[in-house]
């Protein structure tokens, strides 16, 4: 660096900082080569809003929005004849449980259908479970040395 006459040199690189501690600054005209960039707009007082937020909006939940339905279908249209007296009652079920007809038939409907295969089951069942206990009988009996068709506890 060129000597002007001021105590500036290269080996002095915290010389601000010993002026400082005795109470000594640098001369005008010493210091940053670097100015800081000019600003974009004038300082205020007032804040500026962002112009992109940071943060997600949150959901306006003040509008009113329709659901989104899956375009598939969920039920199929049955259809059957009944009677007047059958309809009527259907009818007035629906009236009394506040539910339109279409939803008291298909109510019905269900109800019947799971009654039908409860019932299926348990027809089903009572076979399964009958083989399951000779099975375990005949397991049971086979372990006792105990021969089919022999009395229990009648010896000779």
């Amino acid at each position: 660096m060129r000597d002007n006459g001021h105590i500036y040199s290269s080996h002095h690189v915290f010389l601000r900082d010993e002026l400082r501690e005795h109470g000594e600054t640098l001369q005008q005209g010493l210091g940053q080569d670097n100015h800081a960039p000019m600003r974009g707009r004038a300082a205020t007082l007032a804040p500026v809003a962002e112009k992109t937020l940071l943060r997600t909006k949150t959901p306006d939940t003040t509008v009113n929005r329709s659901r989104r339905r899956s375009t598939k279908r969920r039920t199929v249209q049955v259809a059957a004849w009944v009677s007047p007296k059958i309809r009527s009652e259907l009818e007035r079920l629906a009236k009394q449980e506040g539910l339109s007809l279409s939803r008291t038939i298909r109510a019905m409907l269900e109800d019947g259908v799971h009654r039908a295969l409860h019932v299926q089951h348990a027809l089903l069942l009572e076979p399964i479970i009958e083989a399951a206990v000779r099975r375990e009988m005949r397991s049971v009996s086979n372990r006792l040395g105990i021969r089919p068709g022999e009395a229990a506890g009648g010896g000779t």
